[in-house]
């Protein structure tokens, strides 16, 4: 697979995560009108960030390849608190926003998996 594809398929996995994480926040917190707003809000940023650095990326831009890789490492240390917060949280422990943040720590890993490729590197950095 070339690094071009590795990163329109990087781009497609946080498109696909923006519209699963709009769904699990209308399940947990309603389908009201703030909730559903929120939801769109989130959803949107998400895709327009997932746009915006892979397009970056495919353009060559290293600057953006290193916000990336930085991005995704506080990525796994905040929702890695965020599970931890349930657990400190007097015995209040809800499955959904638990679901979403390991898989949230998923993506971040195979975001900088993909991100520190070889290949990928290579072909930012040149």
């Amino acid at each position: 697979m070339t690094a071009s594809r590795k990163i329109e398929d990087l781009r497609n996995l946080w498109l696909g995560y923006a519209l699963f994480a709009a769904i699990a926040d209308l399940i947990h917190n309603g389908f009201h009108g703030d909730a559903l707003r929120q939801a769109v809000i989130g959803f949107l940023v998400m895709c327009g960030i997932a746009w915006f650095f892979a397009s970056k990326l495919q353009a060559k831009s290293s600057v953006a390849w290193a916000f990336w890789v930085v991005g995704a490492v506080l990525g796994v240390a905040v929702n890695g608190l965020n599970i931890l917060s349930l657990f400190a949280d007097g015995g209040r422990f809800e499955l959904l926003p638990f679901v979403r943040w390991v898989v949230a720590i998923y993506f971040h890993i195979v975001t900088f998996r993909t991100l520190r490729d070889p290949d990928v590197k290579l072909f930012v950095m040149t």
